[in-house]
C-alpha cells in the first residue's frame, strides 16, 4: 500500500466522516447489550493469615513440620475429596441433581478453585495465602469460597493432629521395639554372668587371694603329713623293736641281731629318702616294699630251738593306738590335698577364664549401651511427640485464621469491559469503513496530479487548480448535513439500543 492510496482513503474517510461516528455509535451500543448478555464469571476470595505455633521452638520442638505449599497441595486433594464436595453440591445447587450431574459439579469446582501463596516467613513460620473461586453467580461465589475455606482450615487441624498422631505411634513401636532388644541383650548378659558368675574381672582379686590361701593350704598339708609321716615311721620302728626285742628274748639267735643292723639300715635309709622326696616318688616307694619284704622274711619262732611258747609281744596298746590315729590322720590328709587341688585348678580356671570372660562381657555391654542409648533417644523423642500431640489437639501449634472472608463481588472478572467495548468498536469501525474501501479500490478516482501519473502512462502536460465554484460550494454543504445526519441518526440508535438494553 503506497502513500497515495493511504491518503485517498483518509479523504474518502474525511468526506464519509459519519461512518467513523456510526462505527463506534453502534460499535459501543453493541458492546453494552454483550455486557448485558454475555455470561459472566464473578471471583471471590478470602485471605487466610497462617499464625506460627504460640509456644516457642526453643521450648517445644514441633513434629508437625513441612513445606507450606506442599501443605496446601495436600489440603486442596484432601478438600476436593468426594465426601466434601457431594456435601458442598447438595448445599449450593440443591439436592435433586443426577450422579452425573454431580460429578460434573465436582469437576467444575475442582478446577475455578485457586489457591494462591502470598507470602511464607522461613524464619518464624507463619504467612499469607488466599483462596478464590470462579462462578457465573456472585452470592454463590463468595458462599463456595468461604465454604472452602472453613474445609481448608478443618483440613489443617486433622492433617496436623494426624501427623503428630502418626509420629508418636512411630516413635512408640522404635521405642519399644529397641526395649525388647535392650531386654533381649540385658537377659543375655544376665545368663552369661550367671554361667561365668566367678570368672568376670570383679571376682578376679577374690580368686587370687583364694588361690594363694589353698596354696598355702596345700603347702600346710605337705608339712603336716611330712611331720605324721616322721612320727609314724618312729612308732612303727619303736613297735618293729619292740617285737624283734621280744622275739631276741625267746631265741637269743645271733642271726636276728645282724638282721636288727639290716632292719635299722633300712629304716635309716627310708628317712633319709623321706626327707629328700614325697612320699609318691619312686625310690621312696621302692625303699618301703624292701622294707616290707624284710617284715615278710623275718624267721619263725620255732627256728631259734627254743620250745613250743611264742614270744610274747611287749608293744603297748598306746603305741599300736598312735600308729592307728596316725595313719586315719594321713588318709584324712591324702583326702584334704585332693580336695585342695581341686580348688587350686578351680581357681585357676577361673583365673586364666577372667580375660576372655571380661572381654566377652565388654563387648556384650558395649551392644547394650548402643541399643540402651537408641532406646533413651526414641524414649525422649516419644516424649516430645506426646507433647507436640498435645499441643496440637488445644491448637496451639500452627493454626489457619480467616482475616478477610469472601463479599459477593461487585464486577466480574469476564468479560472485561474495555476489552469487549475495544472489539466492538473495531468492528463497528470496520463494518462502516470496509464499503468505502472496496470502492476505492472497484471505482478509483483521481484527486492530484500525482495520483493521475501512477494511474496512466499519458504524459500530463499542464495542472489547473481546482476552482471554487457555487456547485462546488454547494457540494461540500451538502456533505455536510449528510454527515451531520447519518451522525445523528447512528447516535439517536445507539442511544435507543443502549436505553432499551438498560
Amino acid at each position: 500500500m503506497n502513500k497515495m492510496l493511504i491518503l485517498e482513503i483518509l479523504e474518502r474517510i474525511f468526506k464519509s466522516w459519519w461512518t467513523v461516528v456510526a462505527g463506534i455509535t453502534i460499535g459501543v451500543a453493541a458492546a453494552t447489550v454483550a455486557l448485558q448478555y454475555l455470561p459472566k464469571t464473578y471471583e471471590a476470595g478470602t485471605t487466610v493469615l497462617v499464625i506460627p505455633p504460640q509456644i516457642p521452638e526453643t521450648l517445644m520442638q514441633s513434629t508437625v513440620t513441612d513445606d507450606m505449599s506442599m501443605r496446601l497441595r495436600a489440603l486442596r486433594e484432601a478438600v476436593v475429596g468426594r465426601n466434601y464436595m457431594e456435601l458442598l453440591v447438595e448445599e449450593t445447587y440443591g439436592a435433586d441433581l443426577s450422579e452425573e450431574e454431580v460429578d460434573g459439579l465436582i469437576g467444575s469446582i475442582s478446577r475455578r478453585m485457586v489457591v494462591s501463596l502470598l507470602r511464607i516467613d522461613q524464619r518464624q513460620g507463619g504467612g499469607v495465602f488466599q483462596l478464590s473461586f470462579r462462578d457465573d453467580d456472585r452470592n454463590r461465589a463468595a458462599n463456595v469460597v468461604n465454604r472452602l475455606t472453613r474445609l481448608y482450615i478443618d483440613q489443617n487441624i486433622n492433617f496436623r493432629n494426624k501427623q503428630a498422631e502418626g509420629t508418636e505411634e512411630t516413635f512408640k513401636q522404635l521405642k519399644d521395639k529397641v526395649e525388647l532388644d535392650m531386654r533381649e541383650q540385658d537377659a543375655l548378659i544376665a545368663d552369661y554372668r550367671e554361667r561365668h558368675l566367678f570368672e568376670t574381672q570383679e571376682h578376679y582379686n577374690a580368686n587370687l587371694q583364694l588361690l594363694n590361701s589353698r596354696q598355702s593350704d596345700l603347702d600346710s598339708n605337705h608339712i603336716r603329713k611330712s611331720q605324721i609321716e616322721d612320727d609314724l615311721e618312729f612308732l612303727k620302728t619303736q613297735k618293729d623293736q619292740a617285737d624283734w626285742t621280744a622275739m631276741n628274748r625267746a631265741g637269743g639267735d645271733p642271726a636276728l641281731d645282724s638282721r636288727t643292723v639290716q632292719l635299722r639300715r633300712l629304716q635309716d635309709e627310708l628317712k633319709n629318702l623321706e626327707s629328700k622326696y614325697s612320699s609318691s616318688h619312686p625310690d621312696v616307694v621302692k625303699k618301703r616294699q624292701e622294707l616290707d619284704a624284710f617284715f615278710k622274711t623275718a624267721p619263725s619262732s620255732g627256728a631259734t630251738g627254743a620250745g613250743d611258747d611264742a614270744p610274747s609281744s611287749v608293744v603297748s596298746p598306746a603305741l599300736l593306738g598312735q600308729i592307728d590315729a596316725l595313719e586315719k590322720e594321713l588318709v584324712r590328709l591324702a583326702e584334704e590335698e585332693t580336695r585342695i587341688r581341686d580348688n587350686i585348678a578351680t581357681y585357676t580356671r577361673r583365673i586364666e577364664n577372667t580375660p576372655r570372660v571380661a572381654q566377652t562381657l565388654d563387648g556384650m555391654n558395649q551392644r547394650y549401651e548402643v541399643v540402651r542409648g537408641q532406646y533413651m533417644d526414641y524414649r525422649d523423642k516419644l516424649e516430645s511427640a506426646r507433647a507436640a500431640k498435645a499441643i496440637e489437639e488445644n491448637q496451639q501449634g500452627e493454626r489457619f485464621e480467616i482475616i478477610q472472608e469472601a463479599k459477593p463481588p461487585f464486577k466480574p472478572i469476564s468479560p472485561v469491559p474495555v476489552m469487549v467495548y475495544g472489539v466492538a468498536v473495531a468492528a463497528g469501525l470496520f463494518f462502516f469503513i470496509f464499503p468505502l474501501l472496496i470502492r476505492i479500490f472497484l471505482n478509483p478516482l483521481v484527486y492530484s496530479e500525482t495520483s493521475l501519473k501512477e494511474k496512466t502512462a499519458t504524459p500530463v502536460l499542464i495542472a489547473i487548480p481546482r476552482i471554487h465554484t457555487p456547485e462546488f460550494d454547494h457540494e461540500g454543504r451538502r456533505i455536510l448535513i449528510k454527515n451531520l445526519a447519518w451522525s445523528f441518526m447512528s447516535i439517536l440508535v445507539g442511544a435507543a439500543v443502549v436505553v432499551a438494553v438498560l
